[in-house]
Order: structure tokens, then sequence, then C-alpha cells
């Protein structure tokens, strides 16, 4: 390279201003030029920007409610109305928000995230209404949602969700496993941006609900 060419190179730009900058103190107490303090600062920044966002999956509710057992009678017959109703988007794995001993475990523990089995919300992940785009939540470490959410599931939809969950994710009242119209299931409010959202009513197994469901 040329000499005169260098001089004009944002190379030595550079290595001017770290070279002659007067020295100053940052905001951290640290001596240094004006110029490598910038320098950093914009290193820092560009490493921060390049860091991977947490990547999307979509979340939608189904179009119309759904009885048990009539409709569905186990979390695959449940998993398989997310893929068939007329909600499904037409690409992409969906599975039910529902819980069931030893079958779909959310959390052993409040809020925990121990012992799951089958679960369907992955760790660090953004998770967004298939709608419009709006973030539902980021989950956490452990794949669960911490309340209160961003936006709600479905911020007019009234009908109760079927979960069989507790409002701290550890598995609640469903059906004899999904399987009998007697009794009842734990139900969300999917409006509410609260731990509500997973557990709200008892509903009545001979009735119906909605099921919400998550791309994987």
């Amino acid at each position: 390279m040329r000499l005169a060419h260098f001089f004009q190179t944002p190379l030595f730009a550079m290595f001017y201003m770290v070279s002659c900058a007067p020295n100053v103190i940052d905001a951290n107490g640290a001596n240094g030029s004006a110029a490598a303090i910038l320098l950093a600062n914009l290193q820092k920044s560009q490493e921060t920007q390049e860091q991977p966002q947490a990547s999307l999956l979509r979340v939608f509710e189904t179009s119309t409610i759904y009885g048990v057992p009539a409709q569905f009678n186990s979390v695959a017959a449940a998993d398989a109305i997310c893929q068939s109703d007329p909600n499904y988007p037409g690409s992409g794995v969906y599975r039910a928000m529902i819980a069931q001993p030893g079958v779909r475990v959310a959390s052993v523990s409040p809020n925990a995230g121990d012992g799951q089995v089958d679960w369907v919300i992955q760790a660090n992940r953004r998770y967004i209404r298939l709608s419009d785009q709006q973030t539902i939540q980021i989950s956490n470490a452990v794949g669960l949602f911490v309340f209160p959410l961003l936006n709600p599931v479905h911020p007019t939809n009234f009908l109760a969700a079927w979960t069989g969950l507790n409002t701290t994710w550890q598995t609640g009242g469903n059906c004899s496993d999904w399987s009998s119209n007697a009794g009842s299931a734990n139900a969300g409010d999917i409006r509410l941006v609260t731990s509500g959202m997973l557990f709200s009513f008892n509903n009545g197994c001979g009735g119906g609900g909605l099921l919400v469901c998550v791309e994987q």
C-alpha cells in the first residue's frame, strides 16, 4: 500500500484518533483517550446487537370449543385438534397446552419447571399471537411463562380454555385424564395476563372449552 494512500484510509483515521486524542476519565472511572473509550463502547454495542434474539414461535386458540371426552379424550387427540382446527395456519407443528400426569407435565413443584414431560413451551423463546404477531411472553430458562404476560393469548375471547393446570404450572384437575364427562377440569381465561390464564374456572367435563395451541 502506498504511504499517501494509507493516510487517506479509515484505518489511519482510527489510528490517529486513538493515538492523539487526549486522556479522559470514562463513566466507570477508567483513564484513557476519548477515542479509545468511544471505540470500546462502539465495540460493546456491536457485540450486544449481534447477540441472537429469542426466536419466534406462534400461539393460537382454537376457533371453537371442544368437549371432553366427546371430541378429545387424550393429550394426543388434543394435539390432533391443534393440527386440524380452522385456525391452524397451514404449516408448522402445534400442540395443546394441556396437562396430564406422566403424559404432559409443565412443573412438579410450583413455578419450577422440574420433572417436565413432553411439555409444549420451550426455554428462552419469544411466543407471539398468530393472529396479530403481538408478543405474549418470552419463556424463561425452564420453559414457563412468568406472569404478568406482555399480552394475553387473546384480548377478548371470554370462552374457557382447557389446561388441566394450576396457577403455578402444576398439574390440576383434568376430567380423569381427559377421558370422562364427569366432574371438572381446570380451565383458564385467555384474556388475562395473570396466572388466571392457566386456571380461572372449574370447567364441567361434559361441556366444552377452547384449546391453546403452541408451535413447536
